[in-house]
């Protein structure tokens, strides 16, 4: 008999999104009897809680809970097995529940298991860059897991404590480390992709994503020997030596050395990441993600700063 499945739907102001993933959800090919289906509202504004209550849905006040203390609520109340979480921006394949308990079931070392996100039709440039990646890359184990598309064993989530729901952002790379502590495996896999309809479509978009995504990075990240943690630790400096030189010391050739050094380490970065994400060699499309891979560093680096302050202030 197939495990009984829990899909947890974190959601604020999706009313644009809602429907279409859990129209979704509702049409797997996955045993109607062997799942079911929760919201958790974070105190939407708009029409996202009446459009689910609509589609029969089960509905939960989440208001004025972190994102983690949102997904905790949901699995609070859940019965199922194995937890499926997926955003309520994303639109989940017929076989989502089928592929995901299929990884789970039976498999004592396998903890958890992600899936790769898509991208939607008509999608911007900024998407494209962005989120392109190989889509039949397979399975592969990893050592973090994004919640778009997270599948994960009850137990093994009790065990860990399930998220902390103390972090802004990155309550899924957390979660990740500490399942991977207990010495389980993460896999990550194309077969529960998902289509992620809420990539950042601009530019504008994108830099407060990534600002927002790395409000808790210290919290969240606890490898410090962690590649891109450590890039956008030395983007950060030399952007701010850079920064320093012009202002106080008026030097113009010191700034642009420093400022040399941020576009390398954005170059590495973008050949790192077109590597591990298998990436065709495009000319135009490395241009592009170049570009944002500078702009995620930028980014990051706020965010980093006010993970440093946030760190700081709750240490006094």
């Amino acid at each position: 008999m197939k495990p009984n499945i829990s899909v947890l739907i974190p959601a604020y102001n999706e009313e644009s999104f809602i429907s279409k993933c859990l129209e979704s959800v509702k049409s797997q090919s996955y045993p109607v009897d062997r799942y079911e289906i929760i919201v958790m509202d974070n105190g939407s504004t708009d029409r996202t809680k009446e459009i689910a209550e609509s589609m029969g849905v089960r509905v939960l006040n989440a208001e004025g809970l972190s994102i983690g203390g949102v997904r905790n609520l949901g699995a609070e109340v859940a019965e199922g097995e194995i937890f499926a979480y997926i955003d309520a921006d994303c639109i989940a394949q017929p076989n989502w529940l089928f592929n995901g308990s299929e990884f789970l079931s039976g498999v004592s070392n396998v903890a958890a298991v992600g899936g790769r996100c898509f991208l939607p039709n008509n999608s911007t440039w900024v998407q494209r860059a962005w989120g392109w990646k190989e889509v039949h890359a397979g399975t592969q184990s990893v050592d973090i897991l994004s919640t778009g598309s997270f599948f994960v064993k009850r137990d093994a989530f009790f065990r860990v404590g399930g998220f902390n729901p103390r972090l802004v952002a990155g309550e899924d790379t957390e979660i990740s480390r500490k399942l991977k502590e207990e010495g389980v495996s993460l896999l990550l896999s194309s077969a529960v992709g998902v289509v992620h309809l809420g990539y950042p479509s601009s530019i504008r978009e994108f830099c407060a994503r990534q600002i927002w995504q790395s409000t808790d990075y210290l919290s969240s990240t606890k490898k410090i020997i962690d590649p891109v943690f450590v890039m956008v630790h030395l983007f950060s400096i030399f952007i701010f030596i850079s920064a320093f030189s012009i202002l106080f010391q008026k030097t113009r050739n010191g700034a642009m050395l420093f400022f040399g050094a941020t576009v390398i380490i954005a170059i590495a970065l973008t050949l790192f990441r077109h590597i591990k994400l298998k990436r065709k060699l495009e000319v135009v499309m490395f241009l592009q993600y170049a570009f944002l891979n500078y702009l995620y560093l930028a980014s990051r680096s706020i965010g980093l700063i006010k993970s440093y302050f946030r760190s700081f202030i709750g240490k006094s």
